[in-house]
């Protein structure tokens, strides 16, 4: 392993560090704030995804048909987990704390919702597609 390679697995041992220390966060606390980080860490892990895995795939010379595979999968990983998080966070999140009753089909974390299956087509289709290839 060169040591570029290194840094690349470093970073995202970090992150995936980062990550579960920001879901026991809140699973310990149960406050909005932690919510927060959890669902920025989540967006954050996408992004750290697809950093991670293109460098390995440039490492390993995957071939580049399935580079653009699989930075295509990636791509829509990040896409929809980013328009998941970021509409419960500065959407659904903000009305609650206004009063609006959001119905639960809208709200992430609960089954069933429309931000729930996006975020599950972004991290298991798109994701695993990723990793397929």
């Amino acid at each position: 392993m060169t040591h570029n390679q290194k840094k690349y697995a470093c970073f995202g041992i970090i992150c995936d560090g980062l990550y579960f220390l920001s879901v026991m966060l809140y699973m310990i606390l149960k406050t909005e704030w932690a919510l927060t980080l959890w669902e920025a860490m989540t967006v954050a892990g996408a992004f750290a995804m697809l950093i991670v895995l293109t460098a390995f795939a440039d490492a390993f010379g995957i071939r580049p048909f399935f580079r653009r595979l699989m930075l295509i999968s990636l791509s829509g990983t990040l896409f929809l987990t980013a328009a998941a998080h970021v509409t419960s966070i500065g959407v659904v999140r903000r009305l609650t704390s206004q009063g609006v009753s959001v119905p639960d089909y809208f709200r992430i974390g609960y089954f069933p919702s429309i931000e729930m299956s996006v975020d599950y087509t972004a991290w298991g289709l798109f994701m695993g597609c990723a990793f397929l290839c």
